[in-house]
């Protein structure tokens, strides 16, 4: 597993900016997904969003790592 997906996987919830950085992707793109419904996210305030690790990996097409016997 990466270091990178470690980190992103270390928080429940995170920014847009976040989820941009980890998908190298722009703010753009995933504003453009949260205002089609392709991507979810819990609003905060009016414009504060954050997004689930869950969903910004299903978006991204990232598959959940395994859990190894350790993890079990």
């Amino acid at each position: 597993m990466s270091e990178s997906l470690k980190n992103f996987l270390a928080h429940e919830f995170h920014s847009i900016k976040s989820v941009a950085d980890f998908g190298e992707v722009g703010q753009a793109t995933v504003r453009k997904a949260i205002e089609e419904g392709q991507l979810r996210v819990k609003r905060i305030t009016p414009r504060l969003f954050r997004v689930r690790t869950v969903d910004a990996l299903d978006w991204l097409g990232v598959a959940l790592p395994s859990p190894t016997k350790d993890q079990q």
